[in-house]
């Protein structure tokens, strides 16, 4: 779905007449209000770029071809319904189709990967690791780059010198262990429990400085609630006044 299809100026709604196919039941299999449908038809009738990237690339799918038969217009369709249905089921309507595709394949992936009892949860709190860091951690970001890279027929003629520099090393370390199992090396082990012991006091000392902030906030808050409803000499429930001190947490 992610493949940018030409634009084209078919006379959409003589097409649809030629095989006996309604606006209406179009609208509904595109889940369409039928203004919009009507306003995706003149765009893409006139040869102008439809704002929804995902409905550009269906009409480009559904109508590049005026010799379609109905036959054939009904498999465009069946797709295009599985594709929207997939994005509905997985609440990914709202992400660029390319990242609507990259959901759909990791989530078909974890559920194969997990249907017997022999996943590893070291692997997928990895990831967890790589997502909820690789925007701020170069270390992990170029990491993942490198593996990508390494195991893809990518592109990388503009491969910065920031992540030619760590690639150069990481192949440095990985090479020497592509063939052979690793020794195993007493100090740099002692080393990695000290790293792993402080990584783990910093996660716990992060945890309360957050706790204490959230606390903070939440007095704050509270009193400032309290106040006014005292100068006010409103009465309120707990519940009433738990409701406003979160509605503003929110804020």
């Amino acid at each position: 779905m992610c493949a940018q299809l030409k634009i084209g100026a078919m006379n959409i709604s003589d097409y649809l007449k030629s095989i006996k196919k309604t606006k209406t039941e179009l609208s509904q299999e595109l889940n369409l209000s039928r203004p919009t449908l009507n306003q995706y038809i003149e765009l893409f009738e006139t040869g102008q770029k439809i704002d929804n990237e995902r409905y550009n690339i269906i009409f480009g799918k559904l109508f590049s071809d005026e010799s379609k038969t109905r036959v054939q217009f009904d498999n465009e369709m069946n797709s295009v319904r599985f594709l929207l249905e997939r994005d509905r089921k997985y609440d990914i309507g709202n992400l660029r189709p390319e990242a609507a595709d990259m959901v759909a394949r990791i989530h078909n992936k974890l559920v194969y990967d997990m249907s017997d009892n022999k996943w590893n949860k070291k692997v997928y709190d990895f990831i967890l690791i790589i997502l909820s860091s690789y925007r701020s951690n170069a270390v992990i970001r170029e990491l993942t780059g490198y593996f990508s890279d390494l195991n893809s027929g990518s592109d990388i003629s503009d491969l910065s010198d920031e992540s030619k520099a760590y690639y150069s090393y990481y192949y440095k370390c990985f090479r020497e262990i592509k063939d052979d199992t690793p020794k195993m090396d007493e100090e740099e082990f002692k080393l990695f429990l000290k790293r792993r012991e402080k990584l783990k006091l910093e996660r716990e000392q992060n945890r309360d400085a957050k706790a204490r902030n959230i606390q903070d906030k939440l007095k704050k808050i509270l009193e400032e609630v309290e106040s006014e409803y005292k100068d006010k000499s409103i009465d309120v429930s707990e519940d009433e006044m738990m409701a406003e001190v979160l509605r503003r947490m929110k804020r």
